[in-house]
């Protein structure tokens, strides 16, 4: 299995609650770039709970 990007964001409470939504639906994630300041933070999912995490966080992702 591999890692996939899910989303980015620059605000460091959406990834937050985009990570809580997540975990409620049993879908572990993981934040890369989180501490680079000019990078937006990118949240990370395993390629085979992509789809289901794109439906928990809703069709904006």
């Amino acid at each position: 299995m591999s890692l996939v990007e899910l989303a980015r964001y620059t605000d460091r409470a959406e990834i937050a609650l985009a990570r809580s939504r997540l975990a409620s639906a049993d879908i572990e994630s993981f934040v890369f770039d989180q501490d680079m300041l000019l990078v937006p933070a990118r949240l990370m999912v395993l390629d085979d709970d992509e789809a289901a995490a794109r439906q928990v966080l809703g069709s904006g992702v």
